[in-house]
């Protein structure tokens, strides 16, 4: 069952930005300058635009004009090993974490195992700290009732993002970085409007024809259908272009389509 709580946490409002915020690479907390997660509304030269403040888990960092996509799901099983600590705002499951990782993700226990349906399962907790082992959940939004060994969950990220790749649905590209991005840092992310300066791969670009995720680059759709589609080509892109090349892009994450199952 579901908690009877708000269906928002922390809530803050919609923004604009400054340039000087846009290039920015924060370290996070306490110096982190915005709520991660947060969305900014602009106009400049290049037209209307919204970002997204992020954070990347990229091994290196990550460039200005590369394509990044929210990091993969992280699944598991509850366990309870000496020390391990399992309550309303607690969950442990030995080793499966990369420690620090995890703050500001969204976990949902997908399953009681010893009682289908019953709570926790289907609950969801927000992520405020995370060991090797174990993560810590904030209080103003905890489970109804303490995971049990052998209960499922996924932590199902909202602003920590890498790479894009080759095959990235659209509804999980977070956008193109507005600058340089050290590894573990916040910064802005483009999601929608023209982009000047947008990394493509070497294969050619027809005007007006849609482009998907690439290796942090965008790239002809060729065969592929809208749910990959991450916006379009303003202009033509020739292929014999020393990579990487930056040039217009249009994005368009604002609306995504997901695939019919």
């Amino acid at each position: 069952m579901a908690q009877s709580l708000d269906l928002f946490l922390n809530l803050e409002s919609l923004f604009g930005i400054a340039s000087s915020e846009l290039n920015a690479d924060d370290k996070g907390t306490p110096s982190t300058q915005q709520q991660p997660g947060r969305i900014a509304f602009g106009v400049n030269a290049f037209g209307f635009s919204i970002y997204r403040y992020a954070k990347t888990q990229q091994s290196g960092g990550q460039s200005k004009g590369e394509l990044a996509a929210r990091i993969a799901n992280v699944t598991g099983t509850v366990t309870a090993a000496s020390g391990e600590v399992n309550d309303t705002t607690h969950l442990a499951d030995t080793s499966n974490f990369t420690a620090g990782n995890e703050e500001g993700k969204l976990c949902v226990i997908t399953d009681n195992a010893d009682s289908a349906g019953a709570a926790p399962e289907g609950e969801v907790a927000v992520i405020s700290d995370s060991t090797t082992s174990q993560l810590t959940f904030d209080g103003g939004y905890a489970l109804t009732t303490a995971p049990a060994t052998s209960d499922t969950y996924t932590n199902l990220s909202i602003f920590h993002h890498d790479d894009a790749a080759d095959g990235d649905l659209a509804i999980n590209v977070m956008g193109v970085l507005m600058a340089d991005r050290t590894a573990a840092y916040y910064g802005w992310v483009q999601v929608y409007g023209y982009n000047p300066g947008t990394l493509y791969t070497t294969s050619a670009v027809t005007a007006g024809n849609p482009i998907v995720a690439d290796a942090a680059a965008v790239g002809p759709h060729g065969s592929d259908t809208e749910q990959l589609w991450v916006g379009h080509a303003p202009i033509a892109v020739a292929a014999d272009l020393a990579s990487p090349f930056r040039t217009l892009a249009f994005l368009d994450l604002w609306h995504a389509s997901q695939p019919i199952a």
